[in-house]
């Protein structure tokens, strides 16, 4: 990525007026999020699926958007999207500065990286580490390049195995997504496969 394109993320990012999507289309990067707010008035969770450009796309999400807002919130700052740069490091306890440094670093690697594919794994682990703690606790439960790889995840796996399992016979609708995964011929540009593919997800949702 050259640096133009890195700035024009960093700017999308930035602004608080852009969020991610929630409605798929092919070639996007699909993530899975749980969120879980302490127990209190404001308390609850949210679990739902979220989709971006490309994976290049998704780093920078975290790098400019979510690392910043999770560590000021953490910290009972609030928003933290009128922090300007890195001076969100500023407000991290002892205990959370080397770790989100360390976050940093690997994303900014991630993002000046030929593949940053190749990344994601170890950056997910680091990130899950860091915030799953909370509060509020945020973890990135499942992620994939495509649907296929998104689906194929053990953590989605696992919720279509039980809704299949939950269908009175093997035409269900989720018993022929998962046939579909396991013979790996989801094709998410095929209207059909992709009917299904939503409204299994629609059915992981919570919020």
């Amino acid at each position: 990525m050259n640096f133009t394109d890195r700035d024009q993320l960093k700017k999308r990012w930035s602004t608080k007026d852009f969020s991610y999507r929630q409605q798929h289309k092919p070639g996007d990067f699909c993530v899975f999020v749980t969120e879980t707010a302490p127990p209190g008035p404001c308390g609850g969770g949210v679990e739902s699926d979220a989709y971006f450009d490309s994976t290049v796309d998704f780093l920078a999400w975290m790098r400019y958007c979510q690392v910043p807002s999770l560590v000021s919130l953490n910290h009972g700052k609030g928003d933290s999207y009128t922090i300007e740069g890195d001076a969100f490091l500023g407000m991290c306890s002892d205990r959370y500065l080397h770790n989100v440094k360390g976050l940093i670093a690997l994303l900014d690697a991630a993002l000046a990286a030929d593949d940053p594919a190749e990344c994601v794994d170890e950056i997910l682990e680091t990130f899950n580490g860091i915030f799953h703690a909370g509060p509020p606790s945020y973890e990135i439960n499942a992620a994939g390049p495509d649907m296929l790889t998104f689906l194929s995840d053990p953590f989605l796996q696992e919720k279509l195995d039980e809704a299949a399992d939950d269908e009175d016979d093997e035409t269900g609708d989720c018993a022929r997504l998962k046939k579909l995964i396991d013979d790996s011929e989801l094709d998410e540009s095929n209207e059909e496969h992709a009917q299904l593919a939503e409204e299994f997800l629609e059915g992981c949702r919570r919020f």
